[in-house]
C-alpha cells in the first residue's frame, strides 16, 4: 500500500490539499489501490464489467441534480458546459440547469455566492480532455481552475483532476469506468445516446460542524427511511440506480473550522414508489419542514416537493439548512428509464 501511495504523482501540490486527504484513496487512486484495499472486491469499478456489493435494501433510487450557487451565471456556464462538458438543459437567466449521465447539476444565480462546503466526486470520458480545455479557459480568462492534477498509471496520463470554480465549488474527477457508458445508454429514458463530457455524479460529499452528520443521518433514515451508514468521520447516504452504479450523499464532521449552519445549496432525489414518495412527504408535513404548498394533492400532481432542512428526530429540532427535493421517478425530469437498468 505504502507503495502505491508513493506511486501517485501530483503535479501541482507540495503538501497535499485537504481535499485530496479527504478523498484520495475513493475518489483518486482508482483501480491500483481499490485492489490493494479490497482484494475480495475485484473486480473493482474500473473493472471491465463493474461489480460491486449488493445495494442497501433500503436504498434511495437516485441523486438527481445538485445545487450550487454563483455570482455569475455567463462565466459559469464556460466553465461547466464548455469545460467540464455538462449539457445545457434549460436557464431562465436566474438558474442554469445541466445534465451529466444520469443525474445534473443546477447552478443559481446569487449576488453573495457561497461555495459547496466539501466536493463532488464526477466521472467523465477522458481527463485529458477536460483538463485541457480547463486550462485554456483558465488562461483566457487569467484564473487558475485546477488545484491539482494526479498521475496514478503513468506520467501524463492525468488519471485524477481537482478542480475549483470561481466561486470555490470543488470536484473530484476520474474517467469513467470501461463498460460503463454502454450501460448508461441503454438506461436513459427514450434510448438516448448519452451527451456530453460528463457521464455520472458518483458523490456529493459535504462538510458540516461537528456533530451535525449524526443528525442529519437521522433525518434521511427517519424521514426518507434511507439506507444510512457511517464513512470515515461521517455518515453516507446510499443510492442504487442499478446493479453496476452506485451514488452517495455524505456528511462529514469537520474539525477544522467552523462551518455556518445555513446552507444555500441542495440535492434532488428520486424515489421509484409513490407509496415512498407519499411517507416521506407525510413525515416532513408532521414536522413543519415542506416549502411551498404544503397540499398532498399539489404534490402528487407536481410529482414533486421540497424539504427545507435537515430536522434532527431525536432533537427535534433542525440540524441543517439544507433543501431536498424529492421526486417520484415518473417525473419528467427523470433520466432513468426503469430502476436497475443501468449497466445491467
Amino acid at each position: 500500500l505504502a507503495q502505491a501511495l508513493v506511486a501517485v504523482k501530483s503535479r501541482r501540490c507540495v503538501r497535499p490539499t485537504r481535499l485530496a486527504a479527504m478523498g484520495i484513496i475513493e475518489s483518486v487512486l482508482g483501480r491500483v489501490v481499490h485492489r490493494l484495499l479490497m482484494p475480495k472486491a475485484v473486480p473493482s469499478w474500473y473493472a471491465d464489467k463493474p461489480c460491486l456489493p449488493d445495494a442497501h435494501s433500503d436504498s434511495l433510487l437516485l441523486m438527481g441534480h445538485v445545487g450550487l450557487q454563483v455570482s455569475d451565471l455567463e462565466a459559469s456556464r464556460r466553465f461547466y458546459v464548455g469545460a467540464l462538458g455538462l449539457v445545457e438543459v434549460r436557464s431562465d437567466g436566474k438558474a442554469l440547469e445541466m445534465s451529466a449521465g444520469l443525474s445534473g447539476i443546477t447552478l443559481r444565480r446569487s449576488s453573495d455566492a457561497k461555495a459547496w462546503p466539501g466536493h463532488l466526486y464526477v466521472w467523465v470520458r477522458d481527463t485529458k480532455a477536460v483538463l485541457q480545455r480547463v486550462e485554456a479557459l483558465g488562461k483566457e480568462l487569467g484564473q487558475d481552475f485546477v488545484e491539482d492534477v494526479h498521475d496514478v498509471s503513468a506520467d501524463g496520463a492525468a488519471d485524477a483532476l481537482e478542480l475549483r470554480d470561481a466561486d470555490g465549488n470543488r470536484f473530484m474527477v476520474n474517467k469513467a469506468p470501461r463498460g460503463y457508458e454502454d450501460g448508461l445508454r441503454r438506461s436513459i429514458r427514450g434510448g438516448e445516446a448519452p451527451e456530453g463530457e460528463m457521464l455520472a455524479v458518483v458523490e456529493a460529499f459535504h462538510l458540516v460542524p461537528p456533530g451535525v452528520s449524526m443528525q442529519v443521518a437521522r433525518f434521511y433514515r427517519k424521514f426518507f427511511g434511507a439506507a444510512v451508514t457511517t464513512k470515515g468521520e461521517g455518515w453516507a447516504v446510499h443510492f442504487a440506480p442499478s446493479q453496476a452504479f452506485r451514488q452517495t450523499l455524505c456528511f462529514v464532521d469537520d474539525e477544522e473550522e467552523v462551518i455556518s449552519m445555513e446552507s444555500a445549496h441542495e440535492i434532488c432525489v428520486y424515489v421509484a414508489e409513490e407509496a415512498r414518495f407519499k411517507a416521506v412527504f407525510d413525515r416532513c408535513a408532521d414536522a413543519g419542514i415542506l416549502q411551498g404548498d404544503s397540499a398532498w394533492a399539489a404534490a402528487l400532481k407536481a410529482q414533486e416537493f421540497r424539504v427545507s432542512q435537515c430536522f434532527d428526530p431525536e432533537s427535534a429540532a433542525s440540524a441543517l439548512e439544507f433543501e431536498t427535493l424529492v421526486r417520484l421517478s415518473s417525473h419528467d425530469d427523470c433520466r432513468l428509464a426503469e430502476p436497475g437498468a443501468v449497466g445491467s
